[in-house]
């Protein structure tokens, strides 16, 4: 596991990415679950960034300043996601991204107090700029956030 704090080194990159993502032209879709099919703890949102081996229209905007800073071989799926703020802190299901072999980054594009949790580590509030490097074997899960509209954070999978 390890953190990196301003983990995008130039800022304007990073606070252009943060602006597209929060604004209202950016494109998300509903999820009715959020860690599996079977798990009804919640709904988010989504985009795919780059999936089945294919980057979509805003991989540019979005993944790129995250894929400079990042070591892999190969990608296996990029996705922005989106928690709304329910009222309360919303846990969802355990979960792991994969089966296969993998890591996960998982960088903040916000502050809020929704957050990720580890099942044999910590939980980690949602920071602006902060990224989580961890095995993909690591359970984990989110939880919502309660002070600000929106918890939106990159899930980058990787070899």
């Amino acid at each position: 596991m390890n953190i990196i704090k301003n983990f995008i080194d130039d800022e304007i990159k990073f606070k252009e990415m943060q602006n597209l993502l929060i604004s209202a032209d950016f494109p998300w879709y509903y999820q009715n679950t959020v860690s599996s099919p079977t798990d009804k703890s919640g709904f988010y949102f989504t985009h795919n960034l780059f999936i089945d081996n294919k980057s979509t229209t805003y991989f540019n905007s979005v993944a790129s300043p995250i894929l400079g800073r990042l070591k892999f071989n190969h990608l296996i799926r990029i996705r922005a996601n989106c928690y709304t703020n329910n009222g309360f802190a919303q846990t969802h299901g355990w979960h792991v991204d994969g089966h296969e072999n993998h890591k996960v980054a998982i960088l903040g594009i916000n502050d809020c107090n929704g957050y990720t949790e580890f099942k044999n580590y910590d939980k980690f509030l949602s920071k602006e700029n902060e990224i989580i490097l961890f095995e993909g074997c690591e359970q984990h899960r989110s939880c919502t956030q309660t002070d600000t509209n929106l918890r939106i954070n990159i899930n980058v999978n990787y070899i």
